[in-house]
């Protein structure tokens, strides 16, 4: 063993002795010619991350970014070692070999990647939207290409894997409509009510113009319920203030409802007692005393 080391030795100073000289200049060509497809590469991913933040898939730039400086690297780096005499082809049978294995092994792993590319490049979700996605309503934090966060209502930051992200519903996208349900007692005059339901959306619409970009609509009568008759109003405004609209109507309807007399009931339920009285047969005796 020490002989065969003390011979590899000897070979290798045997090497540069000789081969010294050419050795050290395709050694610094080789770190040129890296460095200049680095910044090659750079300057061409900084164009691309420009474009795709002009378009509609700027939520993937920074992904988009990190990736392309990964590529370059790696392609700069093979370069490099390809043109000093490493065998670079096994290097990237090897990687193949064993990205293949990883891929069979994080398969879950995999698919949450894919769909959130997707995510991201389509722009259905980005930082600041008011979004459901399953059970989970909240304002996004953070698309990232394996999970989604977003903030509840109540605080809880909820990590959903991007591959169990089937439906979301984007509160966020264009604009919305404030939906508010009013009920009033079966006694009212339902066309009274619904007469003082269109004066206070009409006076709400035109003291918020800046966020109502339609003239609200009085829908009439939705629903017959146990306990009152439904009375509904759509207006569509600004994505995002729905909640302020529905908050606000609501407030208004109930001060001028109770203004006019109009009530709004609470579940109420009637009962009737029925009295019976005891029939007693002839000869019978009424008294529970027996002689």
């Amino acid at each position: 063993k020490e002989e065969s080391a003390l011979f590899s030795i000897f070979e290798v100073v045997d090497y540069f002795q000789h081969q010294g000289v050419a050795f050290v200049t395709r050694l610094c060509v080789a770190i040129l010619i890296g460095a200049a497809l680095y910044l090659l590469g750079r300057g061409v991913s900084a164009g691309l991350i420009r474009i795709v933040r002009s378009g509609r898939a700027a939520n993937l730039a920074p992904t988009l970014a990190s990736f392309l400086h990964v590529a370059v690297a790696v392609i700069s780096v093979l370069t490099m070692l390809g043109h000093i005499g490493v065998n670079v082809t096994a290097l990237v049978a090897g990687a193949g070999v064993f990205g293949v294995a990883l891929g069979f092994g994080s398969q879950a792993l995999v698919r949450d990647i894919i769909s959130g590319f997707f995510l991201l490049f389509d722009g259905a979700l980005s930082p600041g939207d008011l979004v459901k996605i399953g059970d989970v309503q909240g304002v996004v934090e953070s698309v990232g290409l394996r999970a989604t966060q977003v903030r509840a209502i109540s605080g809880q930051l909820f990590y959903i894997p991007n591959g169990q992200i089937t439906v979301v519903g984007n509160a966020s996208r264009g604009w919305n409509r404030a939906i508010v349900d009013i009920g009033v007692a079966y006694e009212q005059d339902t066309r009274r009510g619904l007469s003082v339901l269109q004066q206070v959306a009409q006076q709400w619409a035109k003291d918020n113009k800046a966020i109502c970009l339609e003239p609200p609509e009085v829908q009439g009568i939705v629903s017959l319920n146990a306990s009152d008759v439904g009375l509904r109003v759509i207006v569509k405004v600004k994505q995002g203030m729905q909640g302020i609209a529905e908050r606000e109507l609501r407030t208004r309807i109930k001060s001028e409802f109770d203004a006019q007399g109009i009530d709004i009931p609470f579940p109420r339920h009637v009962i009737y007692h029925r009295r019976e009285e005891q029939t007693e047969s002839p000869g019978s005796d009424s008294s529970p005393f027996f002689d």
